[in-house]
């Protein structure tokens, strides 16, 4: 699981990380925070924002799997 920053940035470095991940892993996921969390949000502000461990667990399971149709991209 890649949690970055929700922000153009932190969307390109995870799909980095991911890219080379996947290369030895086959499975990866990226957090992907909706668009009701405010740019550059991450996973410090997700808890001091009062969400559990819980809360976390569900946007994992809801994650998407990086794939081999996103190595090019």
């Amino acid at each position: 699981m890649i949690a970055y920053d929700h922000d153009e940035t932190g969307r390109e470095g995870a799909k980095k990380v991911a890219q080379a991940l996947w290369k030895n892993t086959r499975r990866v996921k990226i957090l992907e925070w909706s668009s009701k969390f405010p740019n550059k949000y991450d996973i410090t502000d997700f808890f001091v924002d009062g969400h559990t461990s819980a809360d976390l667990m569900k946007l994992m399971d809801d994650a998407p799997e990086f794939g081999a149709d996103q190595l090019g991209a």
